[in-house]
């Protein structure tokens, strides 16, 4: 197969219709952005849909969640409120197995078993099932949103803002197993 590439404007991204939530890496390639900026954007300059589904939300190591739809499309998310996000994020199912909520959260089956009593996951007779209540409730919980006024927790703004005050550096990005902080920069 012969491809020409365009000097003037980059490929266009496509991405498997199952595709919800989407990693750093994808937000990278969709909108052409290095890892800092794509975090920047996380952190309120740029995109409002973002989660972390890190096991502890409070650990310094974030693992966030981009909505595919916003990064490829924002305008079509703007006027939305966190829970017609969550609503079309879910789409109308009442109950996820456990590949289903792996393959939506874009999390290894062992996360997710971490992960479980958080999303109120039950052991059936066919594996894990995880109804929509749980997952809907911790997309609330996780969402960093726009703003620290957006977020139950304050998200990272809240985290910023408290470093900020004490004079602490807080961290930025992962890098080859390294934590960035405000006060570093990679080599």
């Amino acid at each position: 197969m012969n491809a020409t590439i365009s000097k003037t404007s980059p490929p266009a991204a496509t991405l498997n219709q199952r595709t919800v939530l989407m990693k750093v890496d994808s937000v990278m390639d969709v909108r052409g952005v290095s890892a800092d900026v794509a975090y920047e954007m996380a952190d309120g300059d740029g995109l409002t849909w973002v989660w972390n589904v890190s096991v502890d939300p409070a650990a310094k190591i974030r693992d966030l969640r981009f909505w595919a739809r916003e990064v490829i499309a924002p305008e079509t998310t703007r006027h939305l409120e966190i829970d017609e996000a969550i609503a079309l994020i879910l789409g109308e199912r009442k109950n996820f197995h456990a590949g289903e909520t792996c393959q939506l959260l874009r999390v290894r089956r062992p996360t997710l078993l971490n992960l479980r009593p958080q999303l109120c996951g039950t052991l059936g007779a066919h594996g894990t099932v995880f109804p929509r209540t749980g997952l809907r409730d911790f997309l609330l919980s996780r969402w960093l949103g726009r703003d620290a006024s957006k977020t139950p927790t304050g998200g990272l703004a809240g985290i910023k803002a408290a470093a900020n005050a004490s004079g602490a550096a807080y961290p930025l990005a992962r890098r080859g197993g390294l934590i960035l902080q405000r006060s570093q920069t990679p080599k």
